[in-house]
């Protein structure tokens, strides 16, 4: 049998990231794994997220202009060089609306724990 990996048992995640307070992606550092399974574990062993760790990081700072257009550039760059298959194109307004009730439809379907 196949000893578990340190990252599954609660008193070592708890030590590391309430403990010690380390974020997720020093544990993930730590242990040479991917934050998404850090971030799985510790939901799994219910120990609360700092809000820090969400993704808030950047909540309610905003980009200067210049900023904006670099970071255009590079997506636009990185779509070119990978052929991005909507690179230039642009959606009808048929299509859009089918989106939207698509989405709506996900959407309702997620709050009220419905299936398809």
């Amino acid at each position: 049998m196949q000893a578990k990996k340190p990252w599954y048992f609660k008193e070592v995640l708890a030590g590391m990231y309430v403990d010690q307070e380390l974020t997720i992606r020093q544990i993930a550092q730590i242990f040479d794994l991917a934050v998404s399974t850090i971030f799985y574990w510790l939901k799994k062993h219910e120990i609360p997220i700092r809000e820090f760790d969400i993704g808030t990081v950047n909540k309610g700072q905003t980009m200067s202009d210049e900023q904006k257009q670099v970071l255009s550039q590079k997506t636009k760059e990185r779509h070119a060089t990978k052929g991005h298959p909507m690179l230039g194109k642009k959606l009808s307004e048929e299509t859009k609306r089918k989106i939207r009730i698509s989405m709506r439809k996900k959407r309702h379907l997620k709050h009220t724990g419905e299936s398809e």
